[in-house]
């Protein structure tokens, strides 16, 4: 799988075999995700967009194993560091989270003291797509589509609501610049259906997450929140932004590692959701304790390589070593 993280030929013919010891050939796999490739089977060129990139790569390997596969690509192909960011982020909660636990329990420093924290979760870990949300997209849309109207976002979440239900657990990765959340991750837990929303920001130095960010992901997600089925089962809706940079860092974390944002004064643009979740990512030492890797040098380099949107060549050499 090293081929869909870097320009290099591929033998169909390979087989691959999973954790719970399934193998599947590679040609299996390019015909599952429908990627084109050109050459002869044995020294096949992939040509992947990046969603589909984003799908296989989650569903195929754990967060840490995927940022080991990371490393030797890094100065040889071209990072989009925001998408690559979103991606980790995604695996990093699937990876946690594939056993039922709360996460005040395994990730202490970040959940302490919120309803979330509380709450037993358990994500899938095959990430499905979600169509890209826009006034442009299909009307009358499916999950099979690729884009959505929002008018009928209320029947794609009614489609949604019953794949969580009927499997126990959802993870969806909208298409890029979609109306939505990033992330949806949905979970039975103790007969609450829990919805969390994910909110990814990797941005240079030189922009950081403010009110105005804030409130709009607040609004993209209380979008699917007020247009969920209704039902008869309790709900807890969390919204959860994993940032690289805040403008109020200091008022609002005050050396905490996360905080629980009120918006009292805009209570509209967070209708339908339980709690907000701000998680500082900001520092090296954070981003090592929420991902698990302080301390192992060679993934925490890699992993800065992907958060720097420019990282210096001592950074992207070491990283390859």
């Amino acid at each position: 799988m090293t081929a869909l993280l870097a320009d290099e030929a591929l033998d169909l013919g390979q087989r691959w075999r999973d954790q719970g010891g399934k193998e599947i050939t590679y040609d299996a796999i390019v015909d599952m995700f429908g990627i084109a490739w050109e050459g002869e089977s044995k020294t096949a060129r992939l040509h992947i967009p990046q969603h589909i990139q984003h799908a296989a790569l989650s569903s195929f390997y754990p967060f840490r194993e995927l940022l080991e596969r990371a490393a030797p690509a890094l100065g040889r192909v071209a990072i989009d560091h925001p998408d690559e960011f979103e991606l980790l982020c995604m695996t990093r909660f699937q990876e946690v989270f594939d056993e039922e636990k709360r996460p005040s329990d395994v990730l202490s420093e970040f959940f302490a003291d919120t309803s979330f924290g509380r709450t037993k979760v358990k994500f899938a870990k095959i990430t499905y797509e979600m169509p890209q949300v826009t006034s442009k997209g299909k009307k009358q849309s499916s999950l099979t589509e690729a884009t959505a109207h929002p008018g009928d976002l209320k029947a794609l979440l009614m489609e949604i609501h019953g794949l969580a239900l009927e499997n126990g657990q959802l993870s969806l990765k909208p298409l890029p610049k979609s109306s939505s959340p990033d992330i949806l991750l949905m979970t039975m837990s103790s007969g609450t259906m829990v919805t969390v929303g994910l909110a990814v920001k990797n941005y240079a130095k030189s922009s950081k997450v403010g009110g105005e960010t804030i409130r709009e992901e607040c609004k993209k997600f209380s979008k699917v929140c007020l247009q969920l089925p209704k039902s008869s089962l309790p709900r807890l809706n969390v919204l959860i932004l994993c940032a690289t940079a805040y403008t109020f860092h200091n008022e609002t974390f005050q050396g905490a590692k996360f905080a629980v944002y009120s918006t009292e004064d805009s209570k509209d643009d967070r209708a339908g959701i339980d709690e907000v979740i701000l998680l500082d990512l900001s520092t090296r030492g954070n981003r090592g304790e929420f991902f698990g890797i302080a301390g192992i040098d060679e993934l925490e380099r890699t992993l800065e390589a992907v958060v720097v949107a420019k990282p210096s060549v001592d950074v992207v050499q070491t990283a390859n070593q």
